[in-house]
């Protein structure tokens, strides 16, 4: 039975968290049924499916030779997956234009990277302000665990970690457990800083006083050893790390209103950019607005005063959307035609507004999605002819086979996958992963 019917797996490596997580933080274990492959049309993972298989190598001295590997199935037999601005897009053929692909609402709940989690523990102003920016002063207070909002006029707070000072050419110096890394920005004249606190990269372009708060430094790493910083970037392998800003964001804050008015805003911007769901705490009505103007028409959101509400707003592949206590009441497609293979964000970021109300702020989260990027250094280890491997190369594609599936891992930074040896096989397919069932607290369905 275990040889043809299902099998168990630990999860060795960091590759695929935040969905799963590897042996250096305790490791999960999983279920795959093998057998269900034999009753599917396409015989084969779906898309978005996190799957196991065979290591696709038939060199037998390669150190992964044997090796059971589990990613997400990014790409199926014959597309062509092209990478653009952090996204995915398929064609069915190499020169026509790709479709975005958008992965399932519920599946996207589990794939979120944690960027902050705010919780006014320190309850001081000289704390808060390490990570948050209030863009005018009074209207709010701090208390141990509450963020107190009292104004007759605009509040906002714009997520800006503290940064360094020193930049030279966009490239500083990191020091965490007394190592050093270089990181070298995608525009000259931007440094970056990971925090203890804040696994994520934080930027600031000094010359125009832009802000920009998530890159793509890996979010977890594949070892437990001290040569592991913050952020998951081990300095053996990486010394050097070129960094992409994340425009898909979550922001999620849990409030309490104290009385029944003025309005209380939740904000994402990319470049020139923004997205904003506004809420009114007299009525519920929320309007979200792309560039100043609103998508729809009001919709209701349940809120009272002195009742906790969480809500949440997120731009992720081309959608738009607003939750409130874990329900979907907004949402609205905006994806657009593919951007340049080398087109690259110059500031994201995220914000929270709150006009003519009185209301307790109880927690605040900001999330990035998985950011996609191409590389190219694997482009020969995939079956094409020297045009095709050219065409991948200057559109930042990869063009599959039609027996071969694209294997990412949601870990982007700390993940070899595809990108770096190629297509998986048919035949190299061992089964899709159900569900984790080690440690108890993990135990849930995958896809």
């Amino acid at each position: 039975i275990k040889f043809l019917v299902a099998d168990v797996y630990s999860i060795p490596t960091g590759s695929m968290e935040p969905t799963l997580i590897g042996r250096a933080r305790g490791g999960d274990r999983i279920f795959s049924p093998k057998c269900v492959y034999w009753f599917r049309a396409n015989h084969g993972p779906n898309r978005w499916e996190p799957f196991l298989f065979k290591y696709p190598t038939t060199n037998r001295k390669d150190r992964n030779y044997g090796e059971n590997f589990i990613k997400r199935c990014a790409g199926l037999p014959g597309e062509t997956i092209l990478f653009a601005g952090g996204d995915l897009y398929a064609a069915s053929a190499p020169g026509q234009e790709g479709r975005l692909l958008q992965k399932p609402l519920e599946l996207q709940a589990g794939v979120w990277i944690p960027v902050h989690r705010e919780r006014f523990i320190a309850g001081n102003a000289e704390a808060f302000s390490h990570y948050w920016q209030a863009l005018v002063p009074g209207g709010w207070s701090l208390s141990p665990g509450v963020l107190h909002v009292d104004t007759d006029r605009a509040v906002s707070f714009t997520y800006r970690p503290h940064v360094p000072d020193i930049v030279s050419d966009g490239v500083t110096d990191l020091y965490v457990k007394r190592q050093a890394v270089t990181f070298r920005g995608p525009k000259s004249g931007v440094c970056f800083r990971a925090t203890v606190d804040s696994p994520q990269v934080s930027a600031v372009i000094p010359q125009t006083g832009e802000f920009v708060t998530v890159a793509d430094l890996a979010a977890f790493s594949e070892s437990g050893s001290e040569e592991v910083l913050p952020g998951g970037l081990e300095t053996r392998r990486s010394p050097e790390v070129p960094l992409h800003l994340v425009p898909d964001l979550r922001i999620a804050a849990d409030i309490r209103p104290r009385a029944a008015r003025g309005r209380f805003g939740l904000e994402i911007t990319a470049d020139e950019r923004s997205w904003k769901a506004v809420v009114s705490l007299a009525d519920g009505r929320a309007v979200v607005e792309e560039n100043g103007l609103p998508l729809a028409e009001p919709v209701i959101v349940d809120i009272a005063p002195g009742r906790p509400c969480r809500l949440e707003f997120f731009r992720c592949d081309g959608r738009i959307v607003l939750m409130a206590d874990g329900r979907t009441v907004a949402s609205f497609d905006r994806s657009e035609r593919k951007p340049a293979a080398d087109f690259e964000y110059r500031s994201t970021g995220v914000r929270l507004e709150a006009s003519d109300a009185a209301l307790d702020i109880l927690g605040v989260d900001v999330d990035r999605d998985v950011y996609y990027y191409w590389c190219g250094y694997g482009v020969d280890a995939w079956p094409a002819s020297d045009a095709v491997r050219q065409f991948m190369r200057l559109q930042h594609a990869y063009v599959l086979p039609k027996d071969g599936y694209m294997a990412l891992g949601d870990n982007q930074p700390n993940s070899n996958d595809s990108r770096y040896w190629g297509p998986v096989p048919a035949d190299n397919l061992i089964g899709p992963a159900l569900a984790t069932f080690w440690p108890p607290h993990r135990m849930r369905t995958l896809y």
